[in-house]
């Protein structure tokens, strides 16, 4: 589909664009994340404290194995005690303990978490992890491909059904007419092909009958046009056109 694919090349470029630029913790809140089996859109990271490796630069959160496995940093880039801090009189308060800095793989460039903290385990001590808990324990996705694509196609498929089940095919443009363009949903053509198909059953169907002639005829004179030498009966229309709306036009007559 047209809307799909307008879609994914949009956050593709977003994401190749900002991976390349070094700038992958900034794609945080256009990732899906998914939080009690549900896919919401982005995450929170402000205040939380970013490591740095030997060379000062920062030690990413998004990694391209992020859109590969799902997780944050990577099994040799992530610590679960980078500081502590100190427990005093049931208070949470900084304990001068500060992060060590972060090493690099020779060969990949990776970064590498230092040792933990040597007061980890001490009474009183409360290690931080790197990542946070509540960061790492979620699963991320391309938000194309978790949200927008099933949404489009839920829409997609509400679309078909609508046109098969009720008398929207008559209310539709699935063509240009003179210098009024087609409707932008039949862009795609497997769509614009099973208008079209409702549209010829409904010529031979009794629900023409419910059919709101002059609605037609200002969306598209032509089928409005087909539809009176159908034999669709005019003073039978606007009064009744609720009553089948939501039957199938494959078959049954409409109800009396």
């Amino acid at each position: 589909m047209k809307l799909e694919s307008m879609w994914r090349d949009w956050f593709s470029a977003l994401y190749t664009s900002a991976m390349e630029q070094g700038y992958g913790d900034y794609l945080l809140p256009y990732l899906a994340r998914e939080v009690l089996g549900e896919w919401r859109l982005g995450a929170n990271a402000s205040g939380i404290v970013s490591p740095a490796g030997t060379d000062w630069e920062a030690v990413p959160l998004v990694t391209p194995a992020t859109f590969k496995t799902g997780a944050l940093a990577t099994p040799k880039s992530r610590t679960t005690c980078m500081y502590t801090d100190a427990m005093v009189k049931g208070q949470l308060v900084t304990s001068g303990d500060m992060a060590r800095r972060w090493t690099r793989d020779a060969k990949t460039g990776e970064f590498i978490a230092p040792p933990l903290s040597p007061f980890a385990g001490q009474e009183g001590r409360i290690c931080v992890p790197w990542p946070p808990g509540d960061l790492l324990l979620s699963k991320y996705r391309r938000a194309d491909d978790a949200i927008i694509t099933p949404a489009v196609q839920a829409v997609a498929q509400l679309q078909r059904r609508r046109l098969s089940r009720s008398l929207d095919c008559a209310y539709v443009r699935p063509f240009a007419v003179g210098d009024r363009p087609a409707y932008a949903a039949f862009a795609d053509k497997s769509l614009q092909a099973h208008c079209v198909e409702m549209r010829k059953r409904l010529l031979t169907h009794p629900a023409r009958m419910q059919v709101e002639y002059e609605t037609v005829r200002a969306v598209d004179p032509e089928y409005a046009d087909a539809l009176r030498d159908a034999g669709r009966a005019d003073d039978c229309g606007p009064a009744r056109r609720g009553v089948n709306e939501d039957r199938r036009l494959q078959g049954g007559d409409p109800a009396p």
